[in-house]
């Protein structure tokens, strides 16, 4: 059937390539859920391929935390139930949600890690790696791992493209990181750095709407009320 011969595609290909989109939607197709789960179930973790370039955090982060298999989508309703049926029979949803959420993360870790040893000649694919890396830790709430995958995305982003809009989008990420922590002073620097770039640079107006929206957020958790306004 369809279910057993993509697995065997799947064994006989060295890697899968999950695209991911800004707002998550193929964490709700149930067959890219399906060939996720064996494509680290028949080889490892480093076999999936996670590309994520410009996702936005905010957009994946309740999707990601929320991913439930038994949800998942699929043209065919009979895929999706066998697909379903499948798992229930094997290992569960609630440890598959786990598991992909899991296999996400590591993915982009390992991702990082195989990447390093080039990071001098390829800064920019070094960087995406590190900030999809740092993304998908905090979206796991893996607080303590991420920041310093973001903070080195940061360094290594300034070094490739100067103050830009993707400086911005990198430092707005590092105060959300912090904030999540309380860490409130850490964060607010690099919150006004991300409303300072996009107002220098005429960047996108939602963009800095939503800067100057989180910095304001941000000053209203420390008290800081009327500067808020």
């Amino acid at each position: 059937d369809d279910l057993a011969h993509l697995q065997e595609v799947i064994k006989a290909t060295r890697s899968t390539l999950l695209v991911m989109d800004g707002t998550g939607q193929v964490l709700r197709r149930g067959w890219c859920l399906f060939e996720i789960w064996k494509t680290v179930q028949h080889k490892e973790v480093k076999s999936l391929v996670v590309l994520a370039r410009d996702v936005d955090l905010l957009g994946l982060k309740d999707i990601f935390l929320k991913l439930n298999v038994a949800d998942a989508q699929a043209t065919n309703e009979e895929d999706r139930l066998k697909i379903l049926g499948e798992i229930k029979a094997s290992t569960g949803i609630e440890a598959m949600n786990q598991f992909i959420r899991g296999a996400l993360v590591e993915s982009a870790i390992k991702e990082v890690q195989r990447l390093a040893p080039d990071k001098d000649k390829k800064p920019s694919l070094y960087f995406r790696a590190l900030d999809k890396a740092g993304q998908m830790l905090t979206l796991a709430g893996r607080y303590s791992e991420a920041e310093p995958l973001m903070l080195q995305a940061l360094e290594v982003c300034t070094k490739v493209t100067d103050a830009t809009i993707s400086v911005a989008f990198c430092e707005n990420n590092i105060a959300g990181l912090l904030r999540y922590q309380g860490k409130f002073a850490a964060a607010e620097p690099h919150q006004r750095r991300a409303v300072e770039i996009a107002e220098a640079t005429g960047g996108e107006s939602s963009k800095t709407a939503v800067y100057l929206g989180n910095l304001g957020q941000l000053l209203q958790a420390m008290g800081r009320h009327s500067e808020a306004e």
